[in-house]
């Protein structure tokens, strides 16, 4: 929304991946939304700076929150009142989120890391 103020204010169009889809920005977006540890406002003002709708913004950052608020408030909940069983299955959960995409990128099961790093590569 701030896009045009920052143009005016520079006297000079900022634009960020001027190449990318549509497509991509989202899948961009859902990904960077995943990691925990990316701000969620270093994503925003990005997003700011790019081509992408609301609409896709607002659906990438939806799909890509759920997971792990989901797992978190899970968690939370179960802390106090759940058996050792739960919280050792929560912290499973937790470290998961964290691994995965070493583990991915360190071992290209079935060519996946290819194919992400594809998708977001400019055409």
């Amino acid at each position: 929304l701030g896009k045009e103020g920052i143009t005016r204010l520079l006297k000079k169009d900022i634009t960020f991946c001027e190449q990318c889809t549509e497509r991509h920005l989202v899948y961009l977006i859902f990904f960077a939304r995943l990691l925990p540890m990316i701000s969620f406002d270093l994503i925003s003002y990005g997003a700011g700076l790019t081509h992408i709708s609301t609409r896709g913004f607002a659906i990438a950052t939806l799909l890509g929150l759920v997971p792990l608020t989901f797992a978190v408030s899970y968690s939370g909940k179960n802390f106090f009142s759940a058996s050792q069983t739960s919280l050792i299955l929560g912290a499973i959960f937790v470290l998961l989120f964290f691994v995965v995409p070493i583990w991915i990128k360190r071992r290209n099961p079935w060519g996946l890391y290819e194919r992400m790093t594809k998708i977001f590569r400019a055409e």
